[in-house]
């Protein structure tokens, strides 16, 4: 494990790169990084948003990387030259949530004006916008198959989309306050859900119904990513732990603590390496071997 101080305030997004070679990271320090995985090195810095950058996500095709903002935006970047290819106009309020099609064609953004955007991602062009969550939305994942898209919301729901038409075709009820992140599993098969009621839920995407569900943070979970052979779960929480989760059994099997809360995470392709954010602008960089040794920490 090793541990980088780059940003200047909490790092609130990270995505790898397909091919497991380069972190991208966002922070409310108002910048972007790129890392260097392996060894945790900065190679570059990208600036032009005006507030807090929310997240971020590079396109499964690792041309293009996106930026949602505080500042209401969203800014497509040209990852050979660094500039701004695009900038994404239209939300209302703090855009907080970004998730990009496996044909890395389209873009989806969530907001806390209650909607989500559907855009063309490389025209920049709105396609529509989804109405129905009654309070701000946090987070959204696309079906591996590029169908269907999950949105997670303040009101305590998950809606699920039709990604083409913008239809909404299911409402997931039962945490007991907001809900922060989600996430559907590579096979397609299931969704993983966090929220401020300190737990995670396990949902069945074809039905909606609910699975299980993984309690032991003593706090509000709000990051959440899952394997790619869709085994294992790692968790952030407010309460200062990363945990590691298997999903078929739902047990916890192991806790890391840090120094202050972890804030967002991703498992990299390998299935190894995992990269966690922190509200102090710190990264974390682990294998799954390395928190295995860990709990006591």
């Amino acid at each position: 494990m090793h541990i980088v101080s780059g940003h200047l305030d909490c790092v609130s997004g990270i995505s790898v790169s397909p091919d497991g070679q380069t972190l991208f990271s966002a922070s409310w320090d108002k910048t972007l990084k790129i890392w260097e995985l392996a060894t945790g090195r900065e190679l570059s810095i990208l600036s032009g948003h005006t507030d807090f950058v929310s997240d971020v996500m590079i396109s499964p095709n690792a041309q293009t990387l996106v930026s949602a903002s505080w500042d209401m935006t969203l800014k497509v970047w040209e990852l050979e030259t660094g500039k701004v290819r695009h900038t994404l106009t239209g939300h209302t309020d703090f855009v907080n949530g970004i998730s990009i099609s496996p044909d890395s064609q389209i873009l989806v953004s969530t907001s806390w004006d209650g909607t989500l955007k559907v855009w063309e991602l490389e025209t920049g062009k709105e396609l529509h916008t989804l109405n129905g969550h009654t309070f701000s939305v946090h987070s959204v994942s696309i079906s591996p198959d590029g169908q269907t898209l999950v949105s997670a919301s303040s009101d305590k729901t998950l809606r699920v989309w039709e990604l083409a038409t913008g239809r909404e075709l299911g409402i997931l009820k039962g945490h007991s306050d907001s809900v922060s992140d989600v996430k559907i599993s590579s096979d397609g098969q299931t969704l993983i859900s966090s929220s401020s009621d300190n737990s995670l839920k396990i949902w069945e995407l074809a039905t909606g119904r609910e699975l299980g569900i993984l309690n032991g943070h003593t706090d509000s979970v709000i990051g959440i990513s899952i394997s790619p052979n869709a085994q294992t779960l790692v968790s952030t929480s407010l309460d200062k732990t990363l945990k590691v989760w298997d999903l078929q059994t739902g047990k916890e099997v192991m806790s890391f603590s840090g120094e202050s809360a972890f804030s967002c995470c991703e498992i990299a392709l390998d299935g190894h390496t995992v990269v966690a954010g922190d509200f102090d602008g710190k990264l974390y960089f682990f294998s799954l071997e390395d928190l295995s040794f860990s709990d006591e920490h």
